[in-house]
């Protein structure tokens, strides 16, 4: 069964994808002088933040659901890291 695997790779890949474009915009623009940066480069950048708050919870969401689908199918239970650590 390989849904796991492969739900981590278009995790990854979606990270590699926004660090690429997002995230690259992102650091262009906050690396403009004060002088130069405008209301359209601060309206770009809520444009992007949200873009990458949306595809960001897009993946962790898919991600999440394969996981669950993984411990289902081999009798695995998920507990949250927080509840985990307070077991120990």
């Amino acid at each position: 069964d390989e849904t796991l695997f492969k739900a981590s790779k278009q995790l990854i890949q979606g990270y590699q994808a926004l660090n690429s474009v997002e995230y690259e915009e992102v650091i262009k623009i906050l690396s403009k002088p004060d002088s130069v940066y405008s209301d359209v480069d601060e309206a770009r950048l809520t444009i992007l933040f949200k873009t990458i708050d949306e595809k960001s919870n897009r993946l962790i969401t898919d991600f999440l659901s394969a996981q669950r689908e993984f411990a289902g199918k081999n009798n695995l239970d998920l507990k949250p890291a927080q509840e985990q650590a307070q077991a120990e």
